[in-house]
């Protein structure tokens, strides 16, 4: 036979019929590896910030917690954690508990985009009585932090203080006035800390979204400090690198929404060239249902979640929206399979 003579029509028949079969296969397989993310690119924009609270022990301290996590987070588009920082007090000294898990942590959700923030929050932490013990805490941070290497380590120290929960704040209008003061005092000690230690995390904190509406002569929150008389929140703003507003409703537009809520923060972030980040809740709450989005099915959640940032995308105060929390997240996603 002639070595050039062209190959039997049956073999070229059957070649052809496998490189279809393998073209198939690799488009399954790509369309799969699609679909398999689609729930992410679905609710979160990389340009902004998807984040999420993590406050128990028992989601954080183990290599199967950590990816359970991190693979709930991949699939749901969040790429910002906070997660409460556990110590145990010897002395006058803090240790934090378990330095080698959050290491990993750290460095895991590095890897798939996730940043971290360093969680720690009490009403009463900022009070003058308390801020030696609240930085001690802040220096026991730095110093984990600046143990692990670099770029794998937590990008920023998260405040949640709510003063308002503790009885000074209560107790009238001129008591309130010292704890408003006494937070402020606290976060600018708490910057210093971080510059003195060449720390370069970012200093971010949670509030209200009612700061702003207390303005009755007997019931307040405008106060003097550093020379100027203006809002809590205002000077809130001026202090930390962004803030997270508790703005939760169950519509994100409209009368007394997620968008109405955060607006007079909004226009300061606008006027100081800083950001904010709006807030949603999911956790069940019996005395007011209506701010949560505990008992609504998932779509509903992510579809305020995805208009939220729609109507925002052009504001560049607008920093992104933050979940509370991860219990919740799981209970809203593990009920629409009931």
């Amino acid at each position: 036979m002639d070595k050039k003579s062209p190959l039997p029509a049956r073999l070229c028949l059957s070649l052809l019929a496998a490189c279809i079969m393998l073209c198939a296969c690799s488009t399954q397989a790509e369309t799969a590896d699609e679909s398999s993310h689609t729930d992410m690119s679905q609710h979160s924009s990389s340009s902004k910030i998807q984040g999420m609270w993590v406050w128990r022990e028992a989601w954080i301290n183990t290599d199967q917690a950590q990816d359970k996590l991190l693979d709930f987070c991949e699939r749901h588009g969040f790429n910002r954690l906070f997660v409460q920082i556990h110590n145990d007090k010897q002395a006058k000294t803090y240790i934090i508990k378990y330095p080698k898990e959050l290491a990993r942590l750290v460095a895991e959700a590095g890897e798939r985009g996730i940043l971290i923030e360093a969680l720690d929050g009490d009403h009463d932490m900022a009070l003058a009585a308390r801020q030696d013990d609240t930085l001690a805490r802040l220096d026991a941070l730095i110093d984990l932090n600046q143990s692990m290497p670099v770029g794998k380590r937590f990008v920023g120290i998260h405040y949640d203080i709510e003063p308002y929960v503790g009885e000074p704040w209560k107790a009238g209008q001129a008591s309130r006035d010292v704890v408003m003061h006494d937070l402020l005092t606290f976060y600018v000690k708490a910057r210093q800390k971080l510059n003195d230690r060449g720390s370069q995390m970012t200093l971010a904190c949670d509030i209200p979204m009612w700061y702003d509406a207390k303005t009755a002569e007997d019931d307040h929150c405008i106060v003097s400090f550093n020379g100027e008389t203006k809002n809590l929140h205002e000077h809130i703003q001026d202090l930390c690198d962004y803030i997270g507003i508790m703005s939760y409703r169950q519509h994100v537009v409209g009368s007394n929404s997620v968008s109405e809520h955060i607006a007079n923060e909004l226009a300061y972030a606008r006027s100081i060239n800083k950001t904010i980040c709006a807030s949603l809740e999911t956790i069940e709450l019996e005395d007011t249902p209506q701010i949560t989005f505990f008992g609504k099915t998932p779509n509903e959640f992510w579809e305020q979640l995805k208009l939220l940032n729609q109507e925002h995308k052009d504001d560049p105060a607008y920093a992104g929206v933050l979940v509370h929390c991860y219990r919740g997240m799981l209970d809203l996603h593990a009920q629409s399979q009931d």
